[in-house]
């Protein structure tokens, strides 16, 4: 889930008493799973696919035809937080500077490919680029739309690669 989502959610679920809101939790891991495992039967993949960290990702970025993109995607994902904790005690104004700029390029290119993603699943499933901004600000909920829609997942066209 988007880290808005995530807000908002637990905005919502601390009102309530604790064990509703364990139970409310737990009823929305289990959502997430099948809503995945929904939106991945419907591009014709098989629903397990979707229960596997990391795989899924791979799965979803395959059936999106971005296999490449989902590369750099993981190398940057891993390499931010190295980058960030070798760089932190240096006093030097100039390499801080430079390794600030480098991690907001690294973050920058995360969120421009994650867009490119909610934008090839958006137009999948025969919906338009307001749809694709609303799997973005809103993944859970707008992907939920998708799985229990009656839209049929088309593969997109071209391949996304890296040249």
């Amino acid at each position: 889930m988007l880290f808005i989502e995530s807000i908002l959610i637990q905005l919502f679920l601390s009102v309530l008493p604790y064990e509703i809101q364990m139970l409310m939790n737990v009823f929305l891991i289990l959502l997430v799973y099948v809503v995945n495992w929904r939106v991945f039967l419907k591009a014709g993949e098989k629903g397990w696919k979707s229960l596997i960290p990391f795989y899924n990702e791979y799965v979803q970025y395959k059936f999106l035809k971005m296999k490449d993109l989902y590369r750099v995607v993981l190398i940057l994902q891993f390499c931010i937080v190295p980058v960030s904790i070798m760089f932190a005690n240096i006093k030097n104004i100039f390499v801080t500077v430079f390794t600030t700029l480098i991690l907001i390029l690294m973050v920058l290119a995360i969120v421009y490919i994650d867009f490119t993603s909610c934008s090839r699943l958006a137009t999948s499933f025969g919906r338009g680029k307001k749809f694709a901004w609303g799997i973005f600000i809103f993944r859970f909920l707008f992907t939920t739309i998708i799985a229990f829609d009656k839209s049929e997942f088309k593969t997109p066209q071209n391949e996304l690669r890296i040249k």
